[in-house]
C-alpha cells in the first residue's frame, strides 16, 4: 500500500499510524531506501509494510479518523521572549 504523508507528519508519525508501533519506522525506511531519521515532506509518497506490529493502534487510530502529526513549526517558539521561555547558559547566563 502507498500512503501520502500528512502535514505535520514525520517517519516516525507514518510508522505509528500505519504499523501500530514505533518500532515499524525501520521497516518503513527500508521499504522506501531511506533513513529512519529522514524528513519527509507533505505530500511525499510512502510505501508501507503490509503487516502491523500492533493492529489496536492501527485500529484505533483508523476508527477514531486521528492522524499522528507530532512534526512541530518551531517558528513561533524563536520569536517567544521573556524569562519563561529562556534557557540558563544559552539566553543568558547566571553569576
Amino acid at each position: 500500500m502507498v500512503v501520502t504523508v500528512d502535514q505535520g507528519q514525520c517517519l516516525m508519525d507514518v510508522a505509528i499510524q500505519y504499523g501500530g508501533d514505533v518500532r515499524a519506522i525501520v521497516d518503513l525506511a527500508l521499504l522506501n531506501n531511506i533513513s529512519a531519521t529522514d524528513e519527509v515532506a507533505p505530500g511525499s509518497k510512502l510505501a508501507v509494510p503490509d503487516v502491523s506490529l500492533n493492529t489496536q493502534v492501527v485500529n484505533y487510530l483508523a476508527r477514531k479518523n486521528k492522524v499522528p502529526a507530532t512534526n512541530m513549526d518551531f517558528t513561533l517558539h524563536q520569536r517567544l521572549e521573556g524569562i519563561g521561555y529562556w534557557r540558563i547558559a544559552l539566553d543568558f547566563i547566571v553569576q
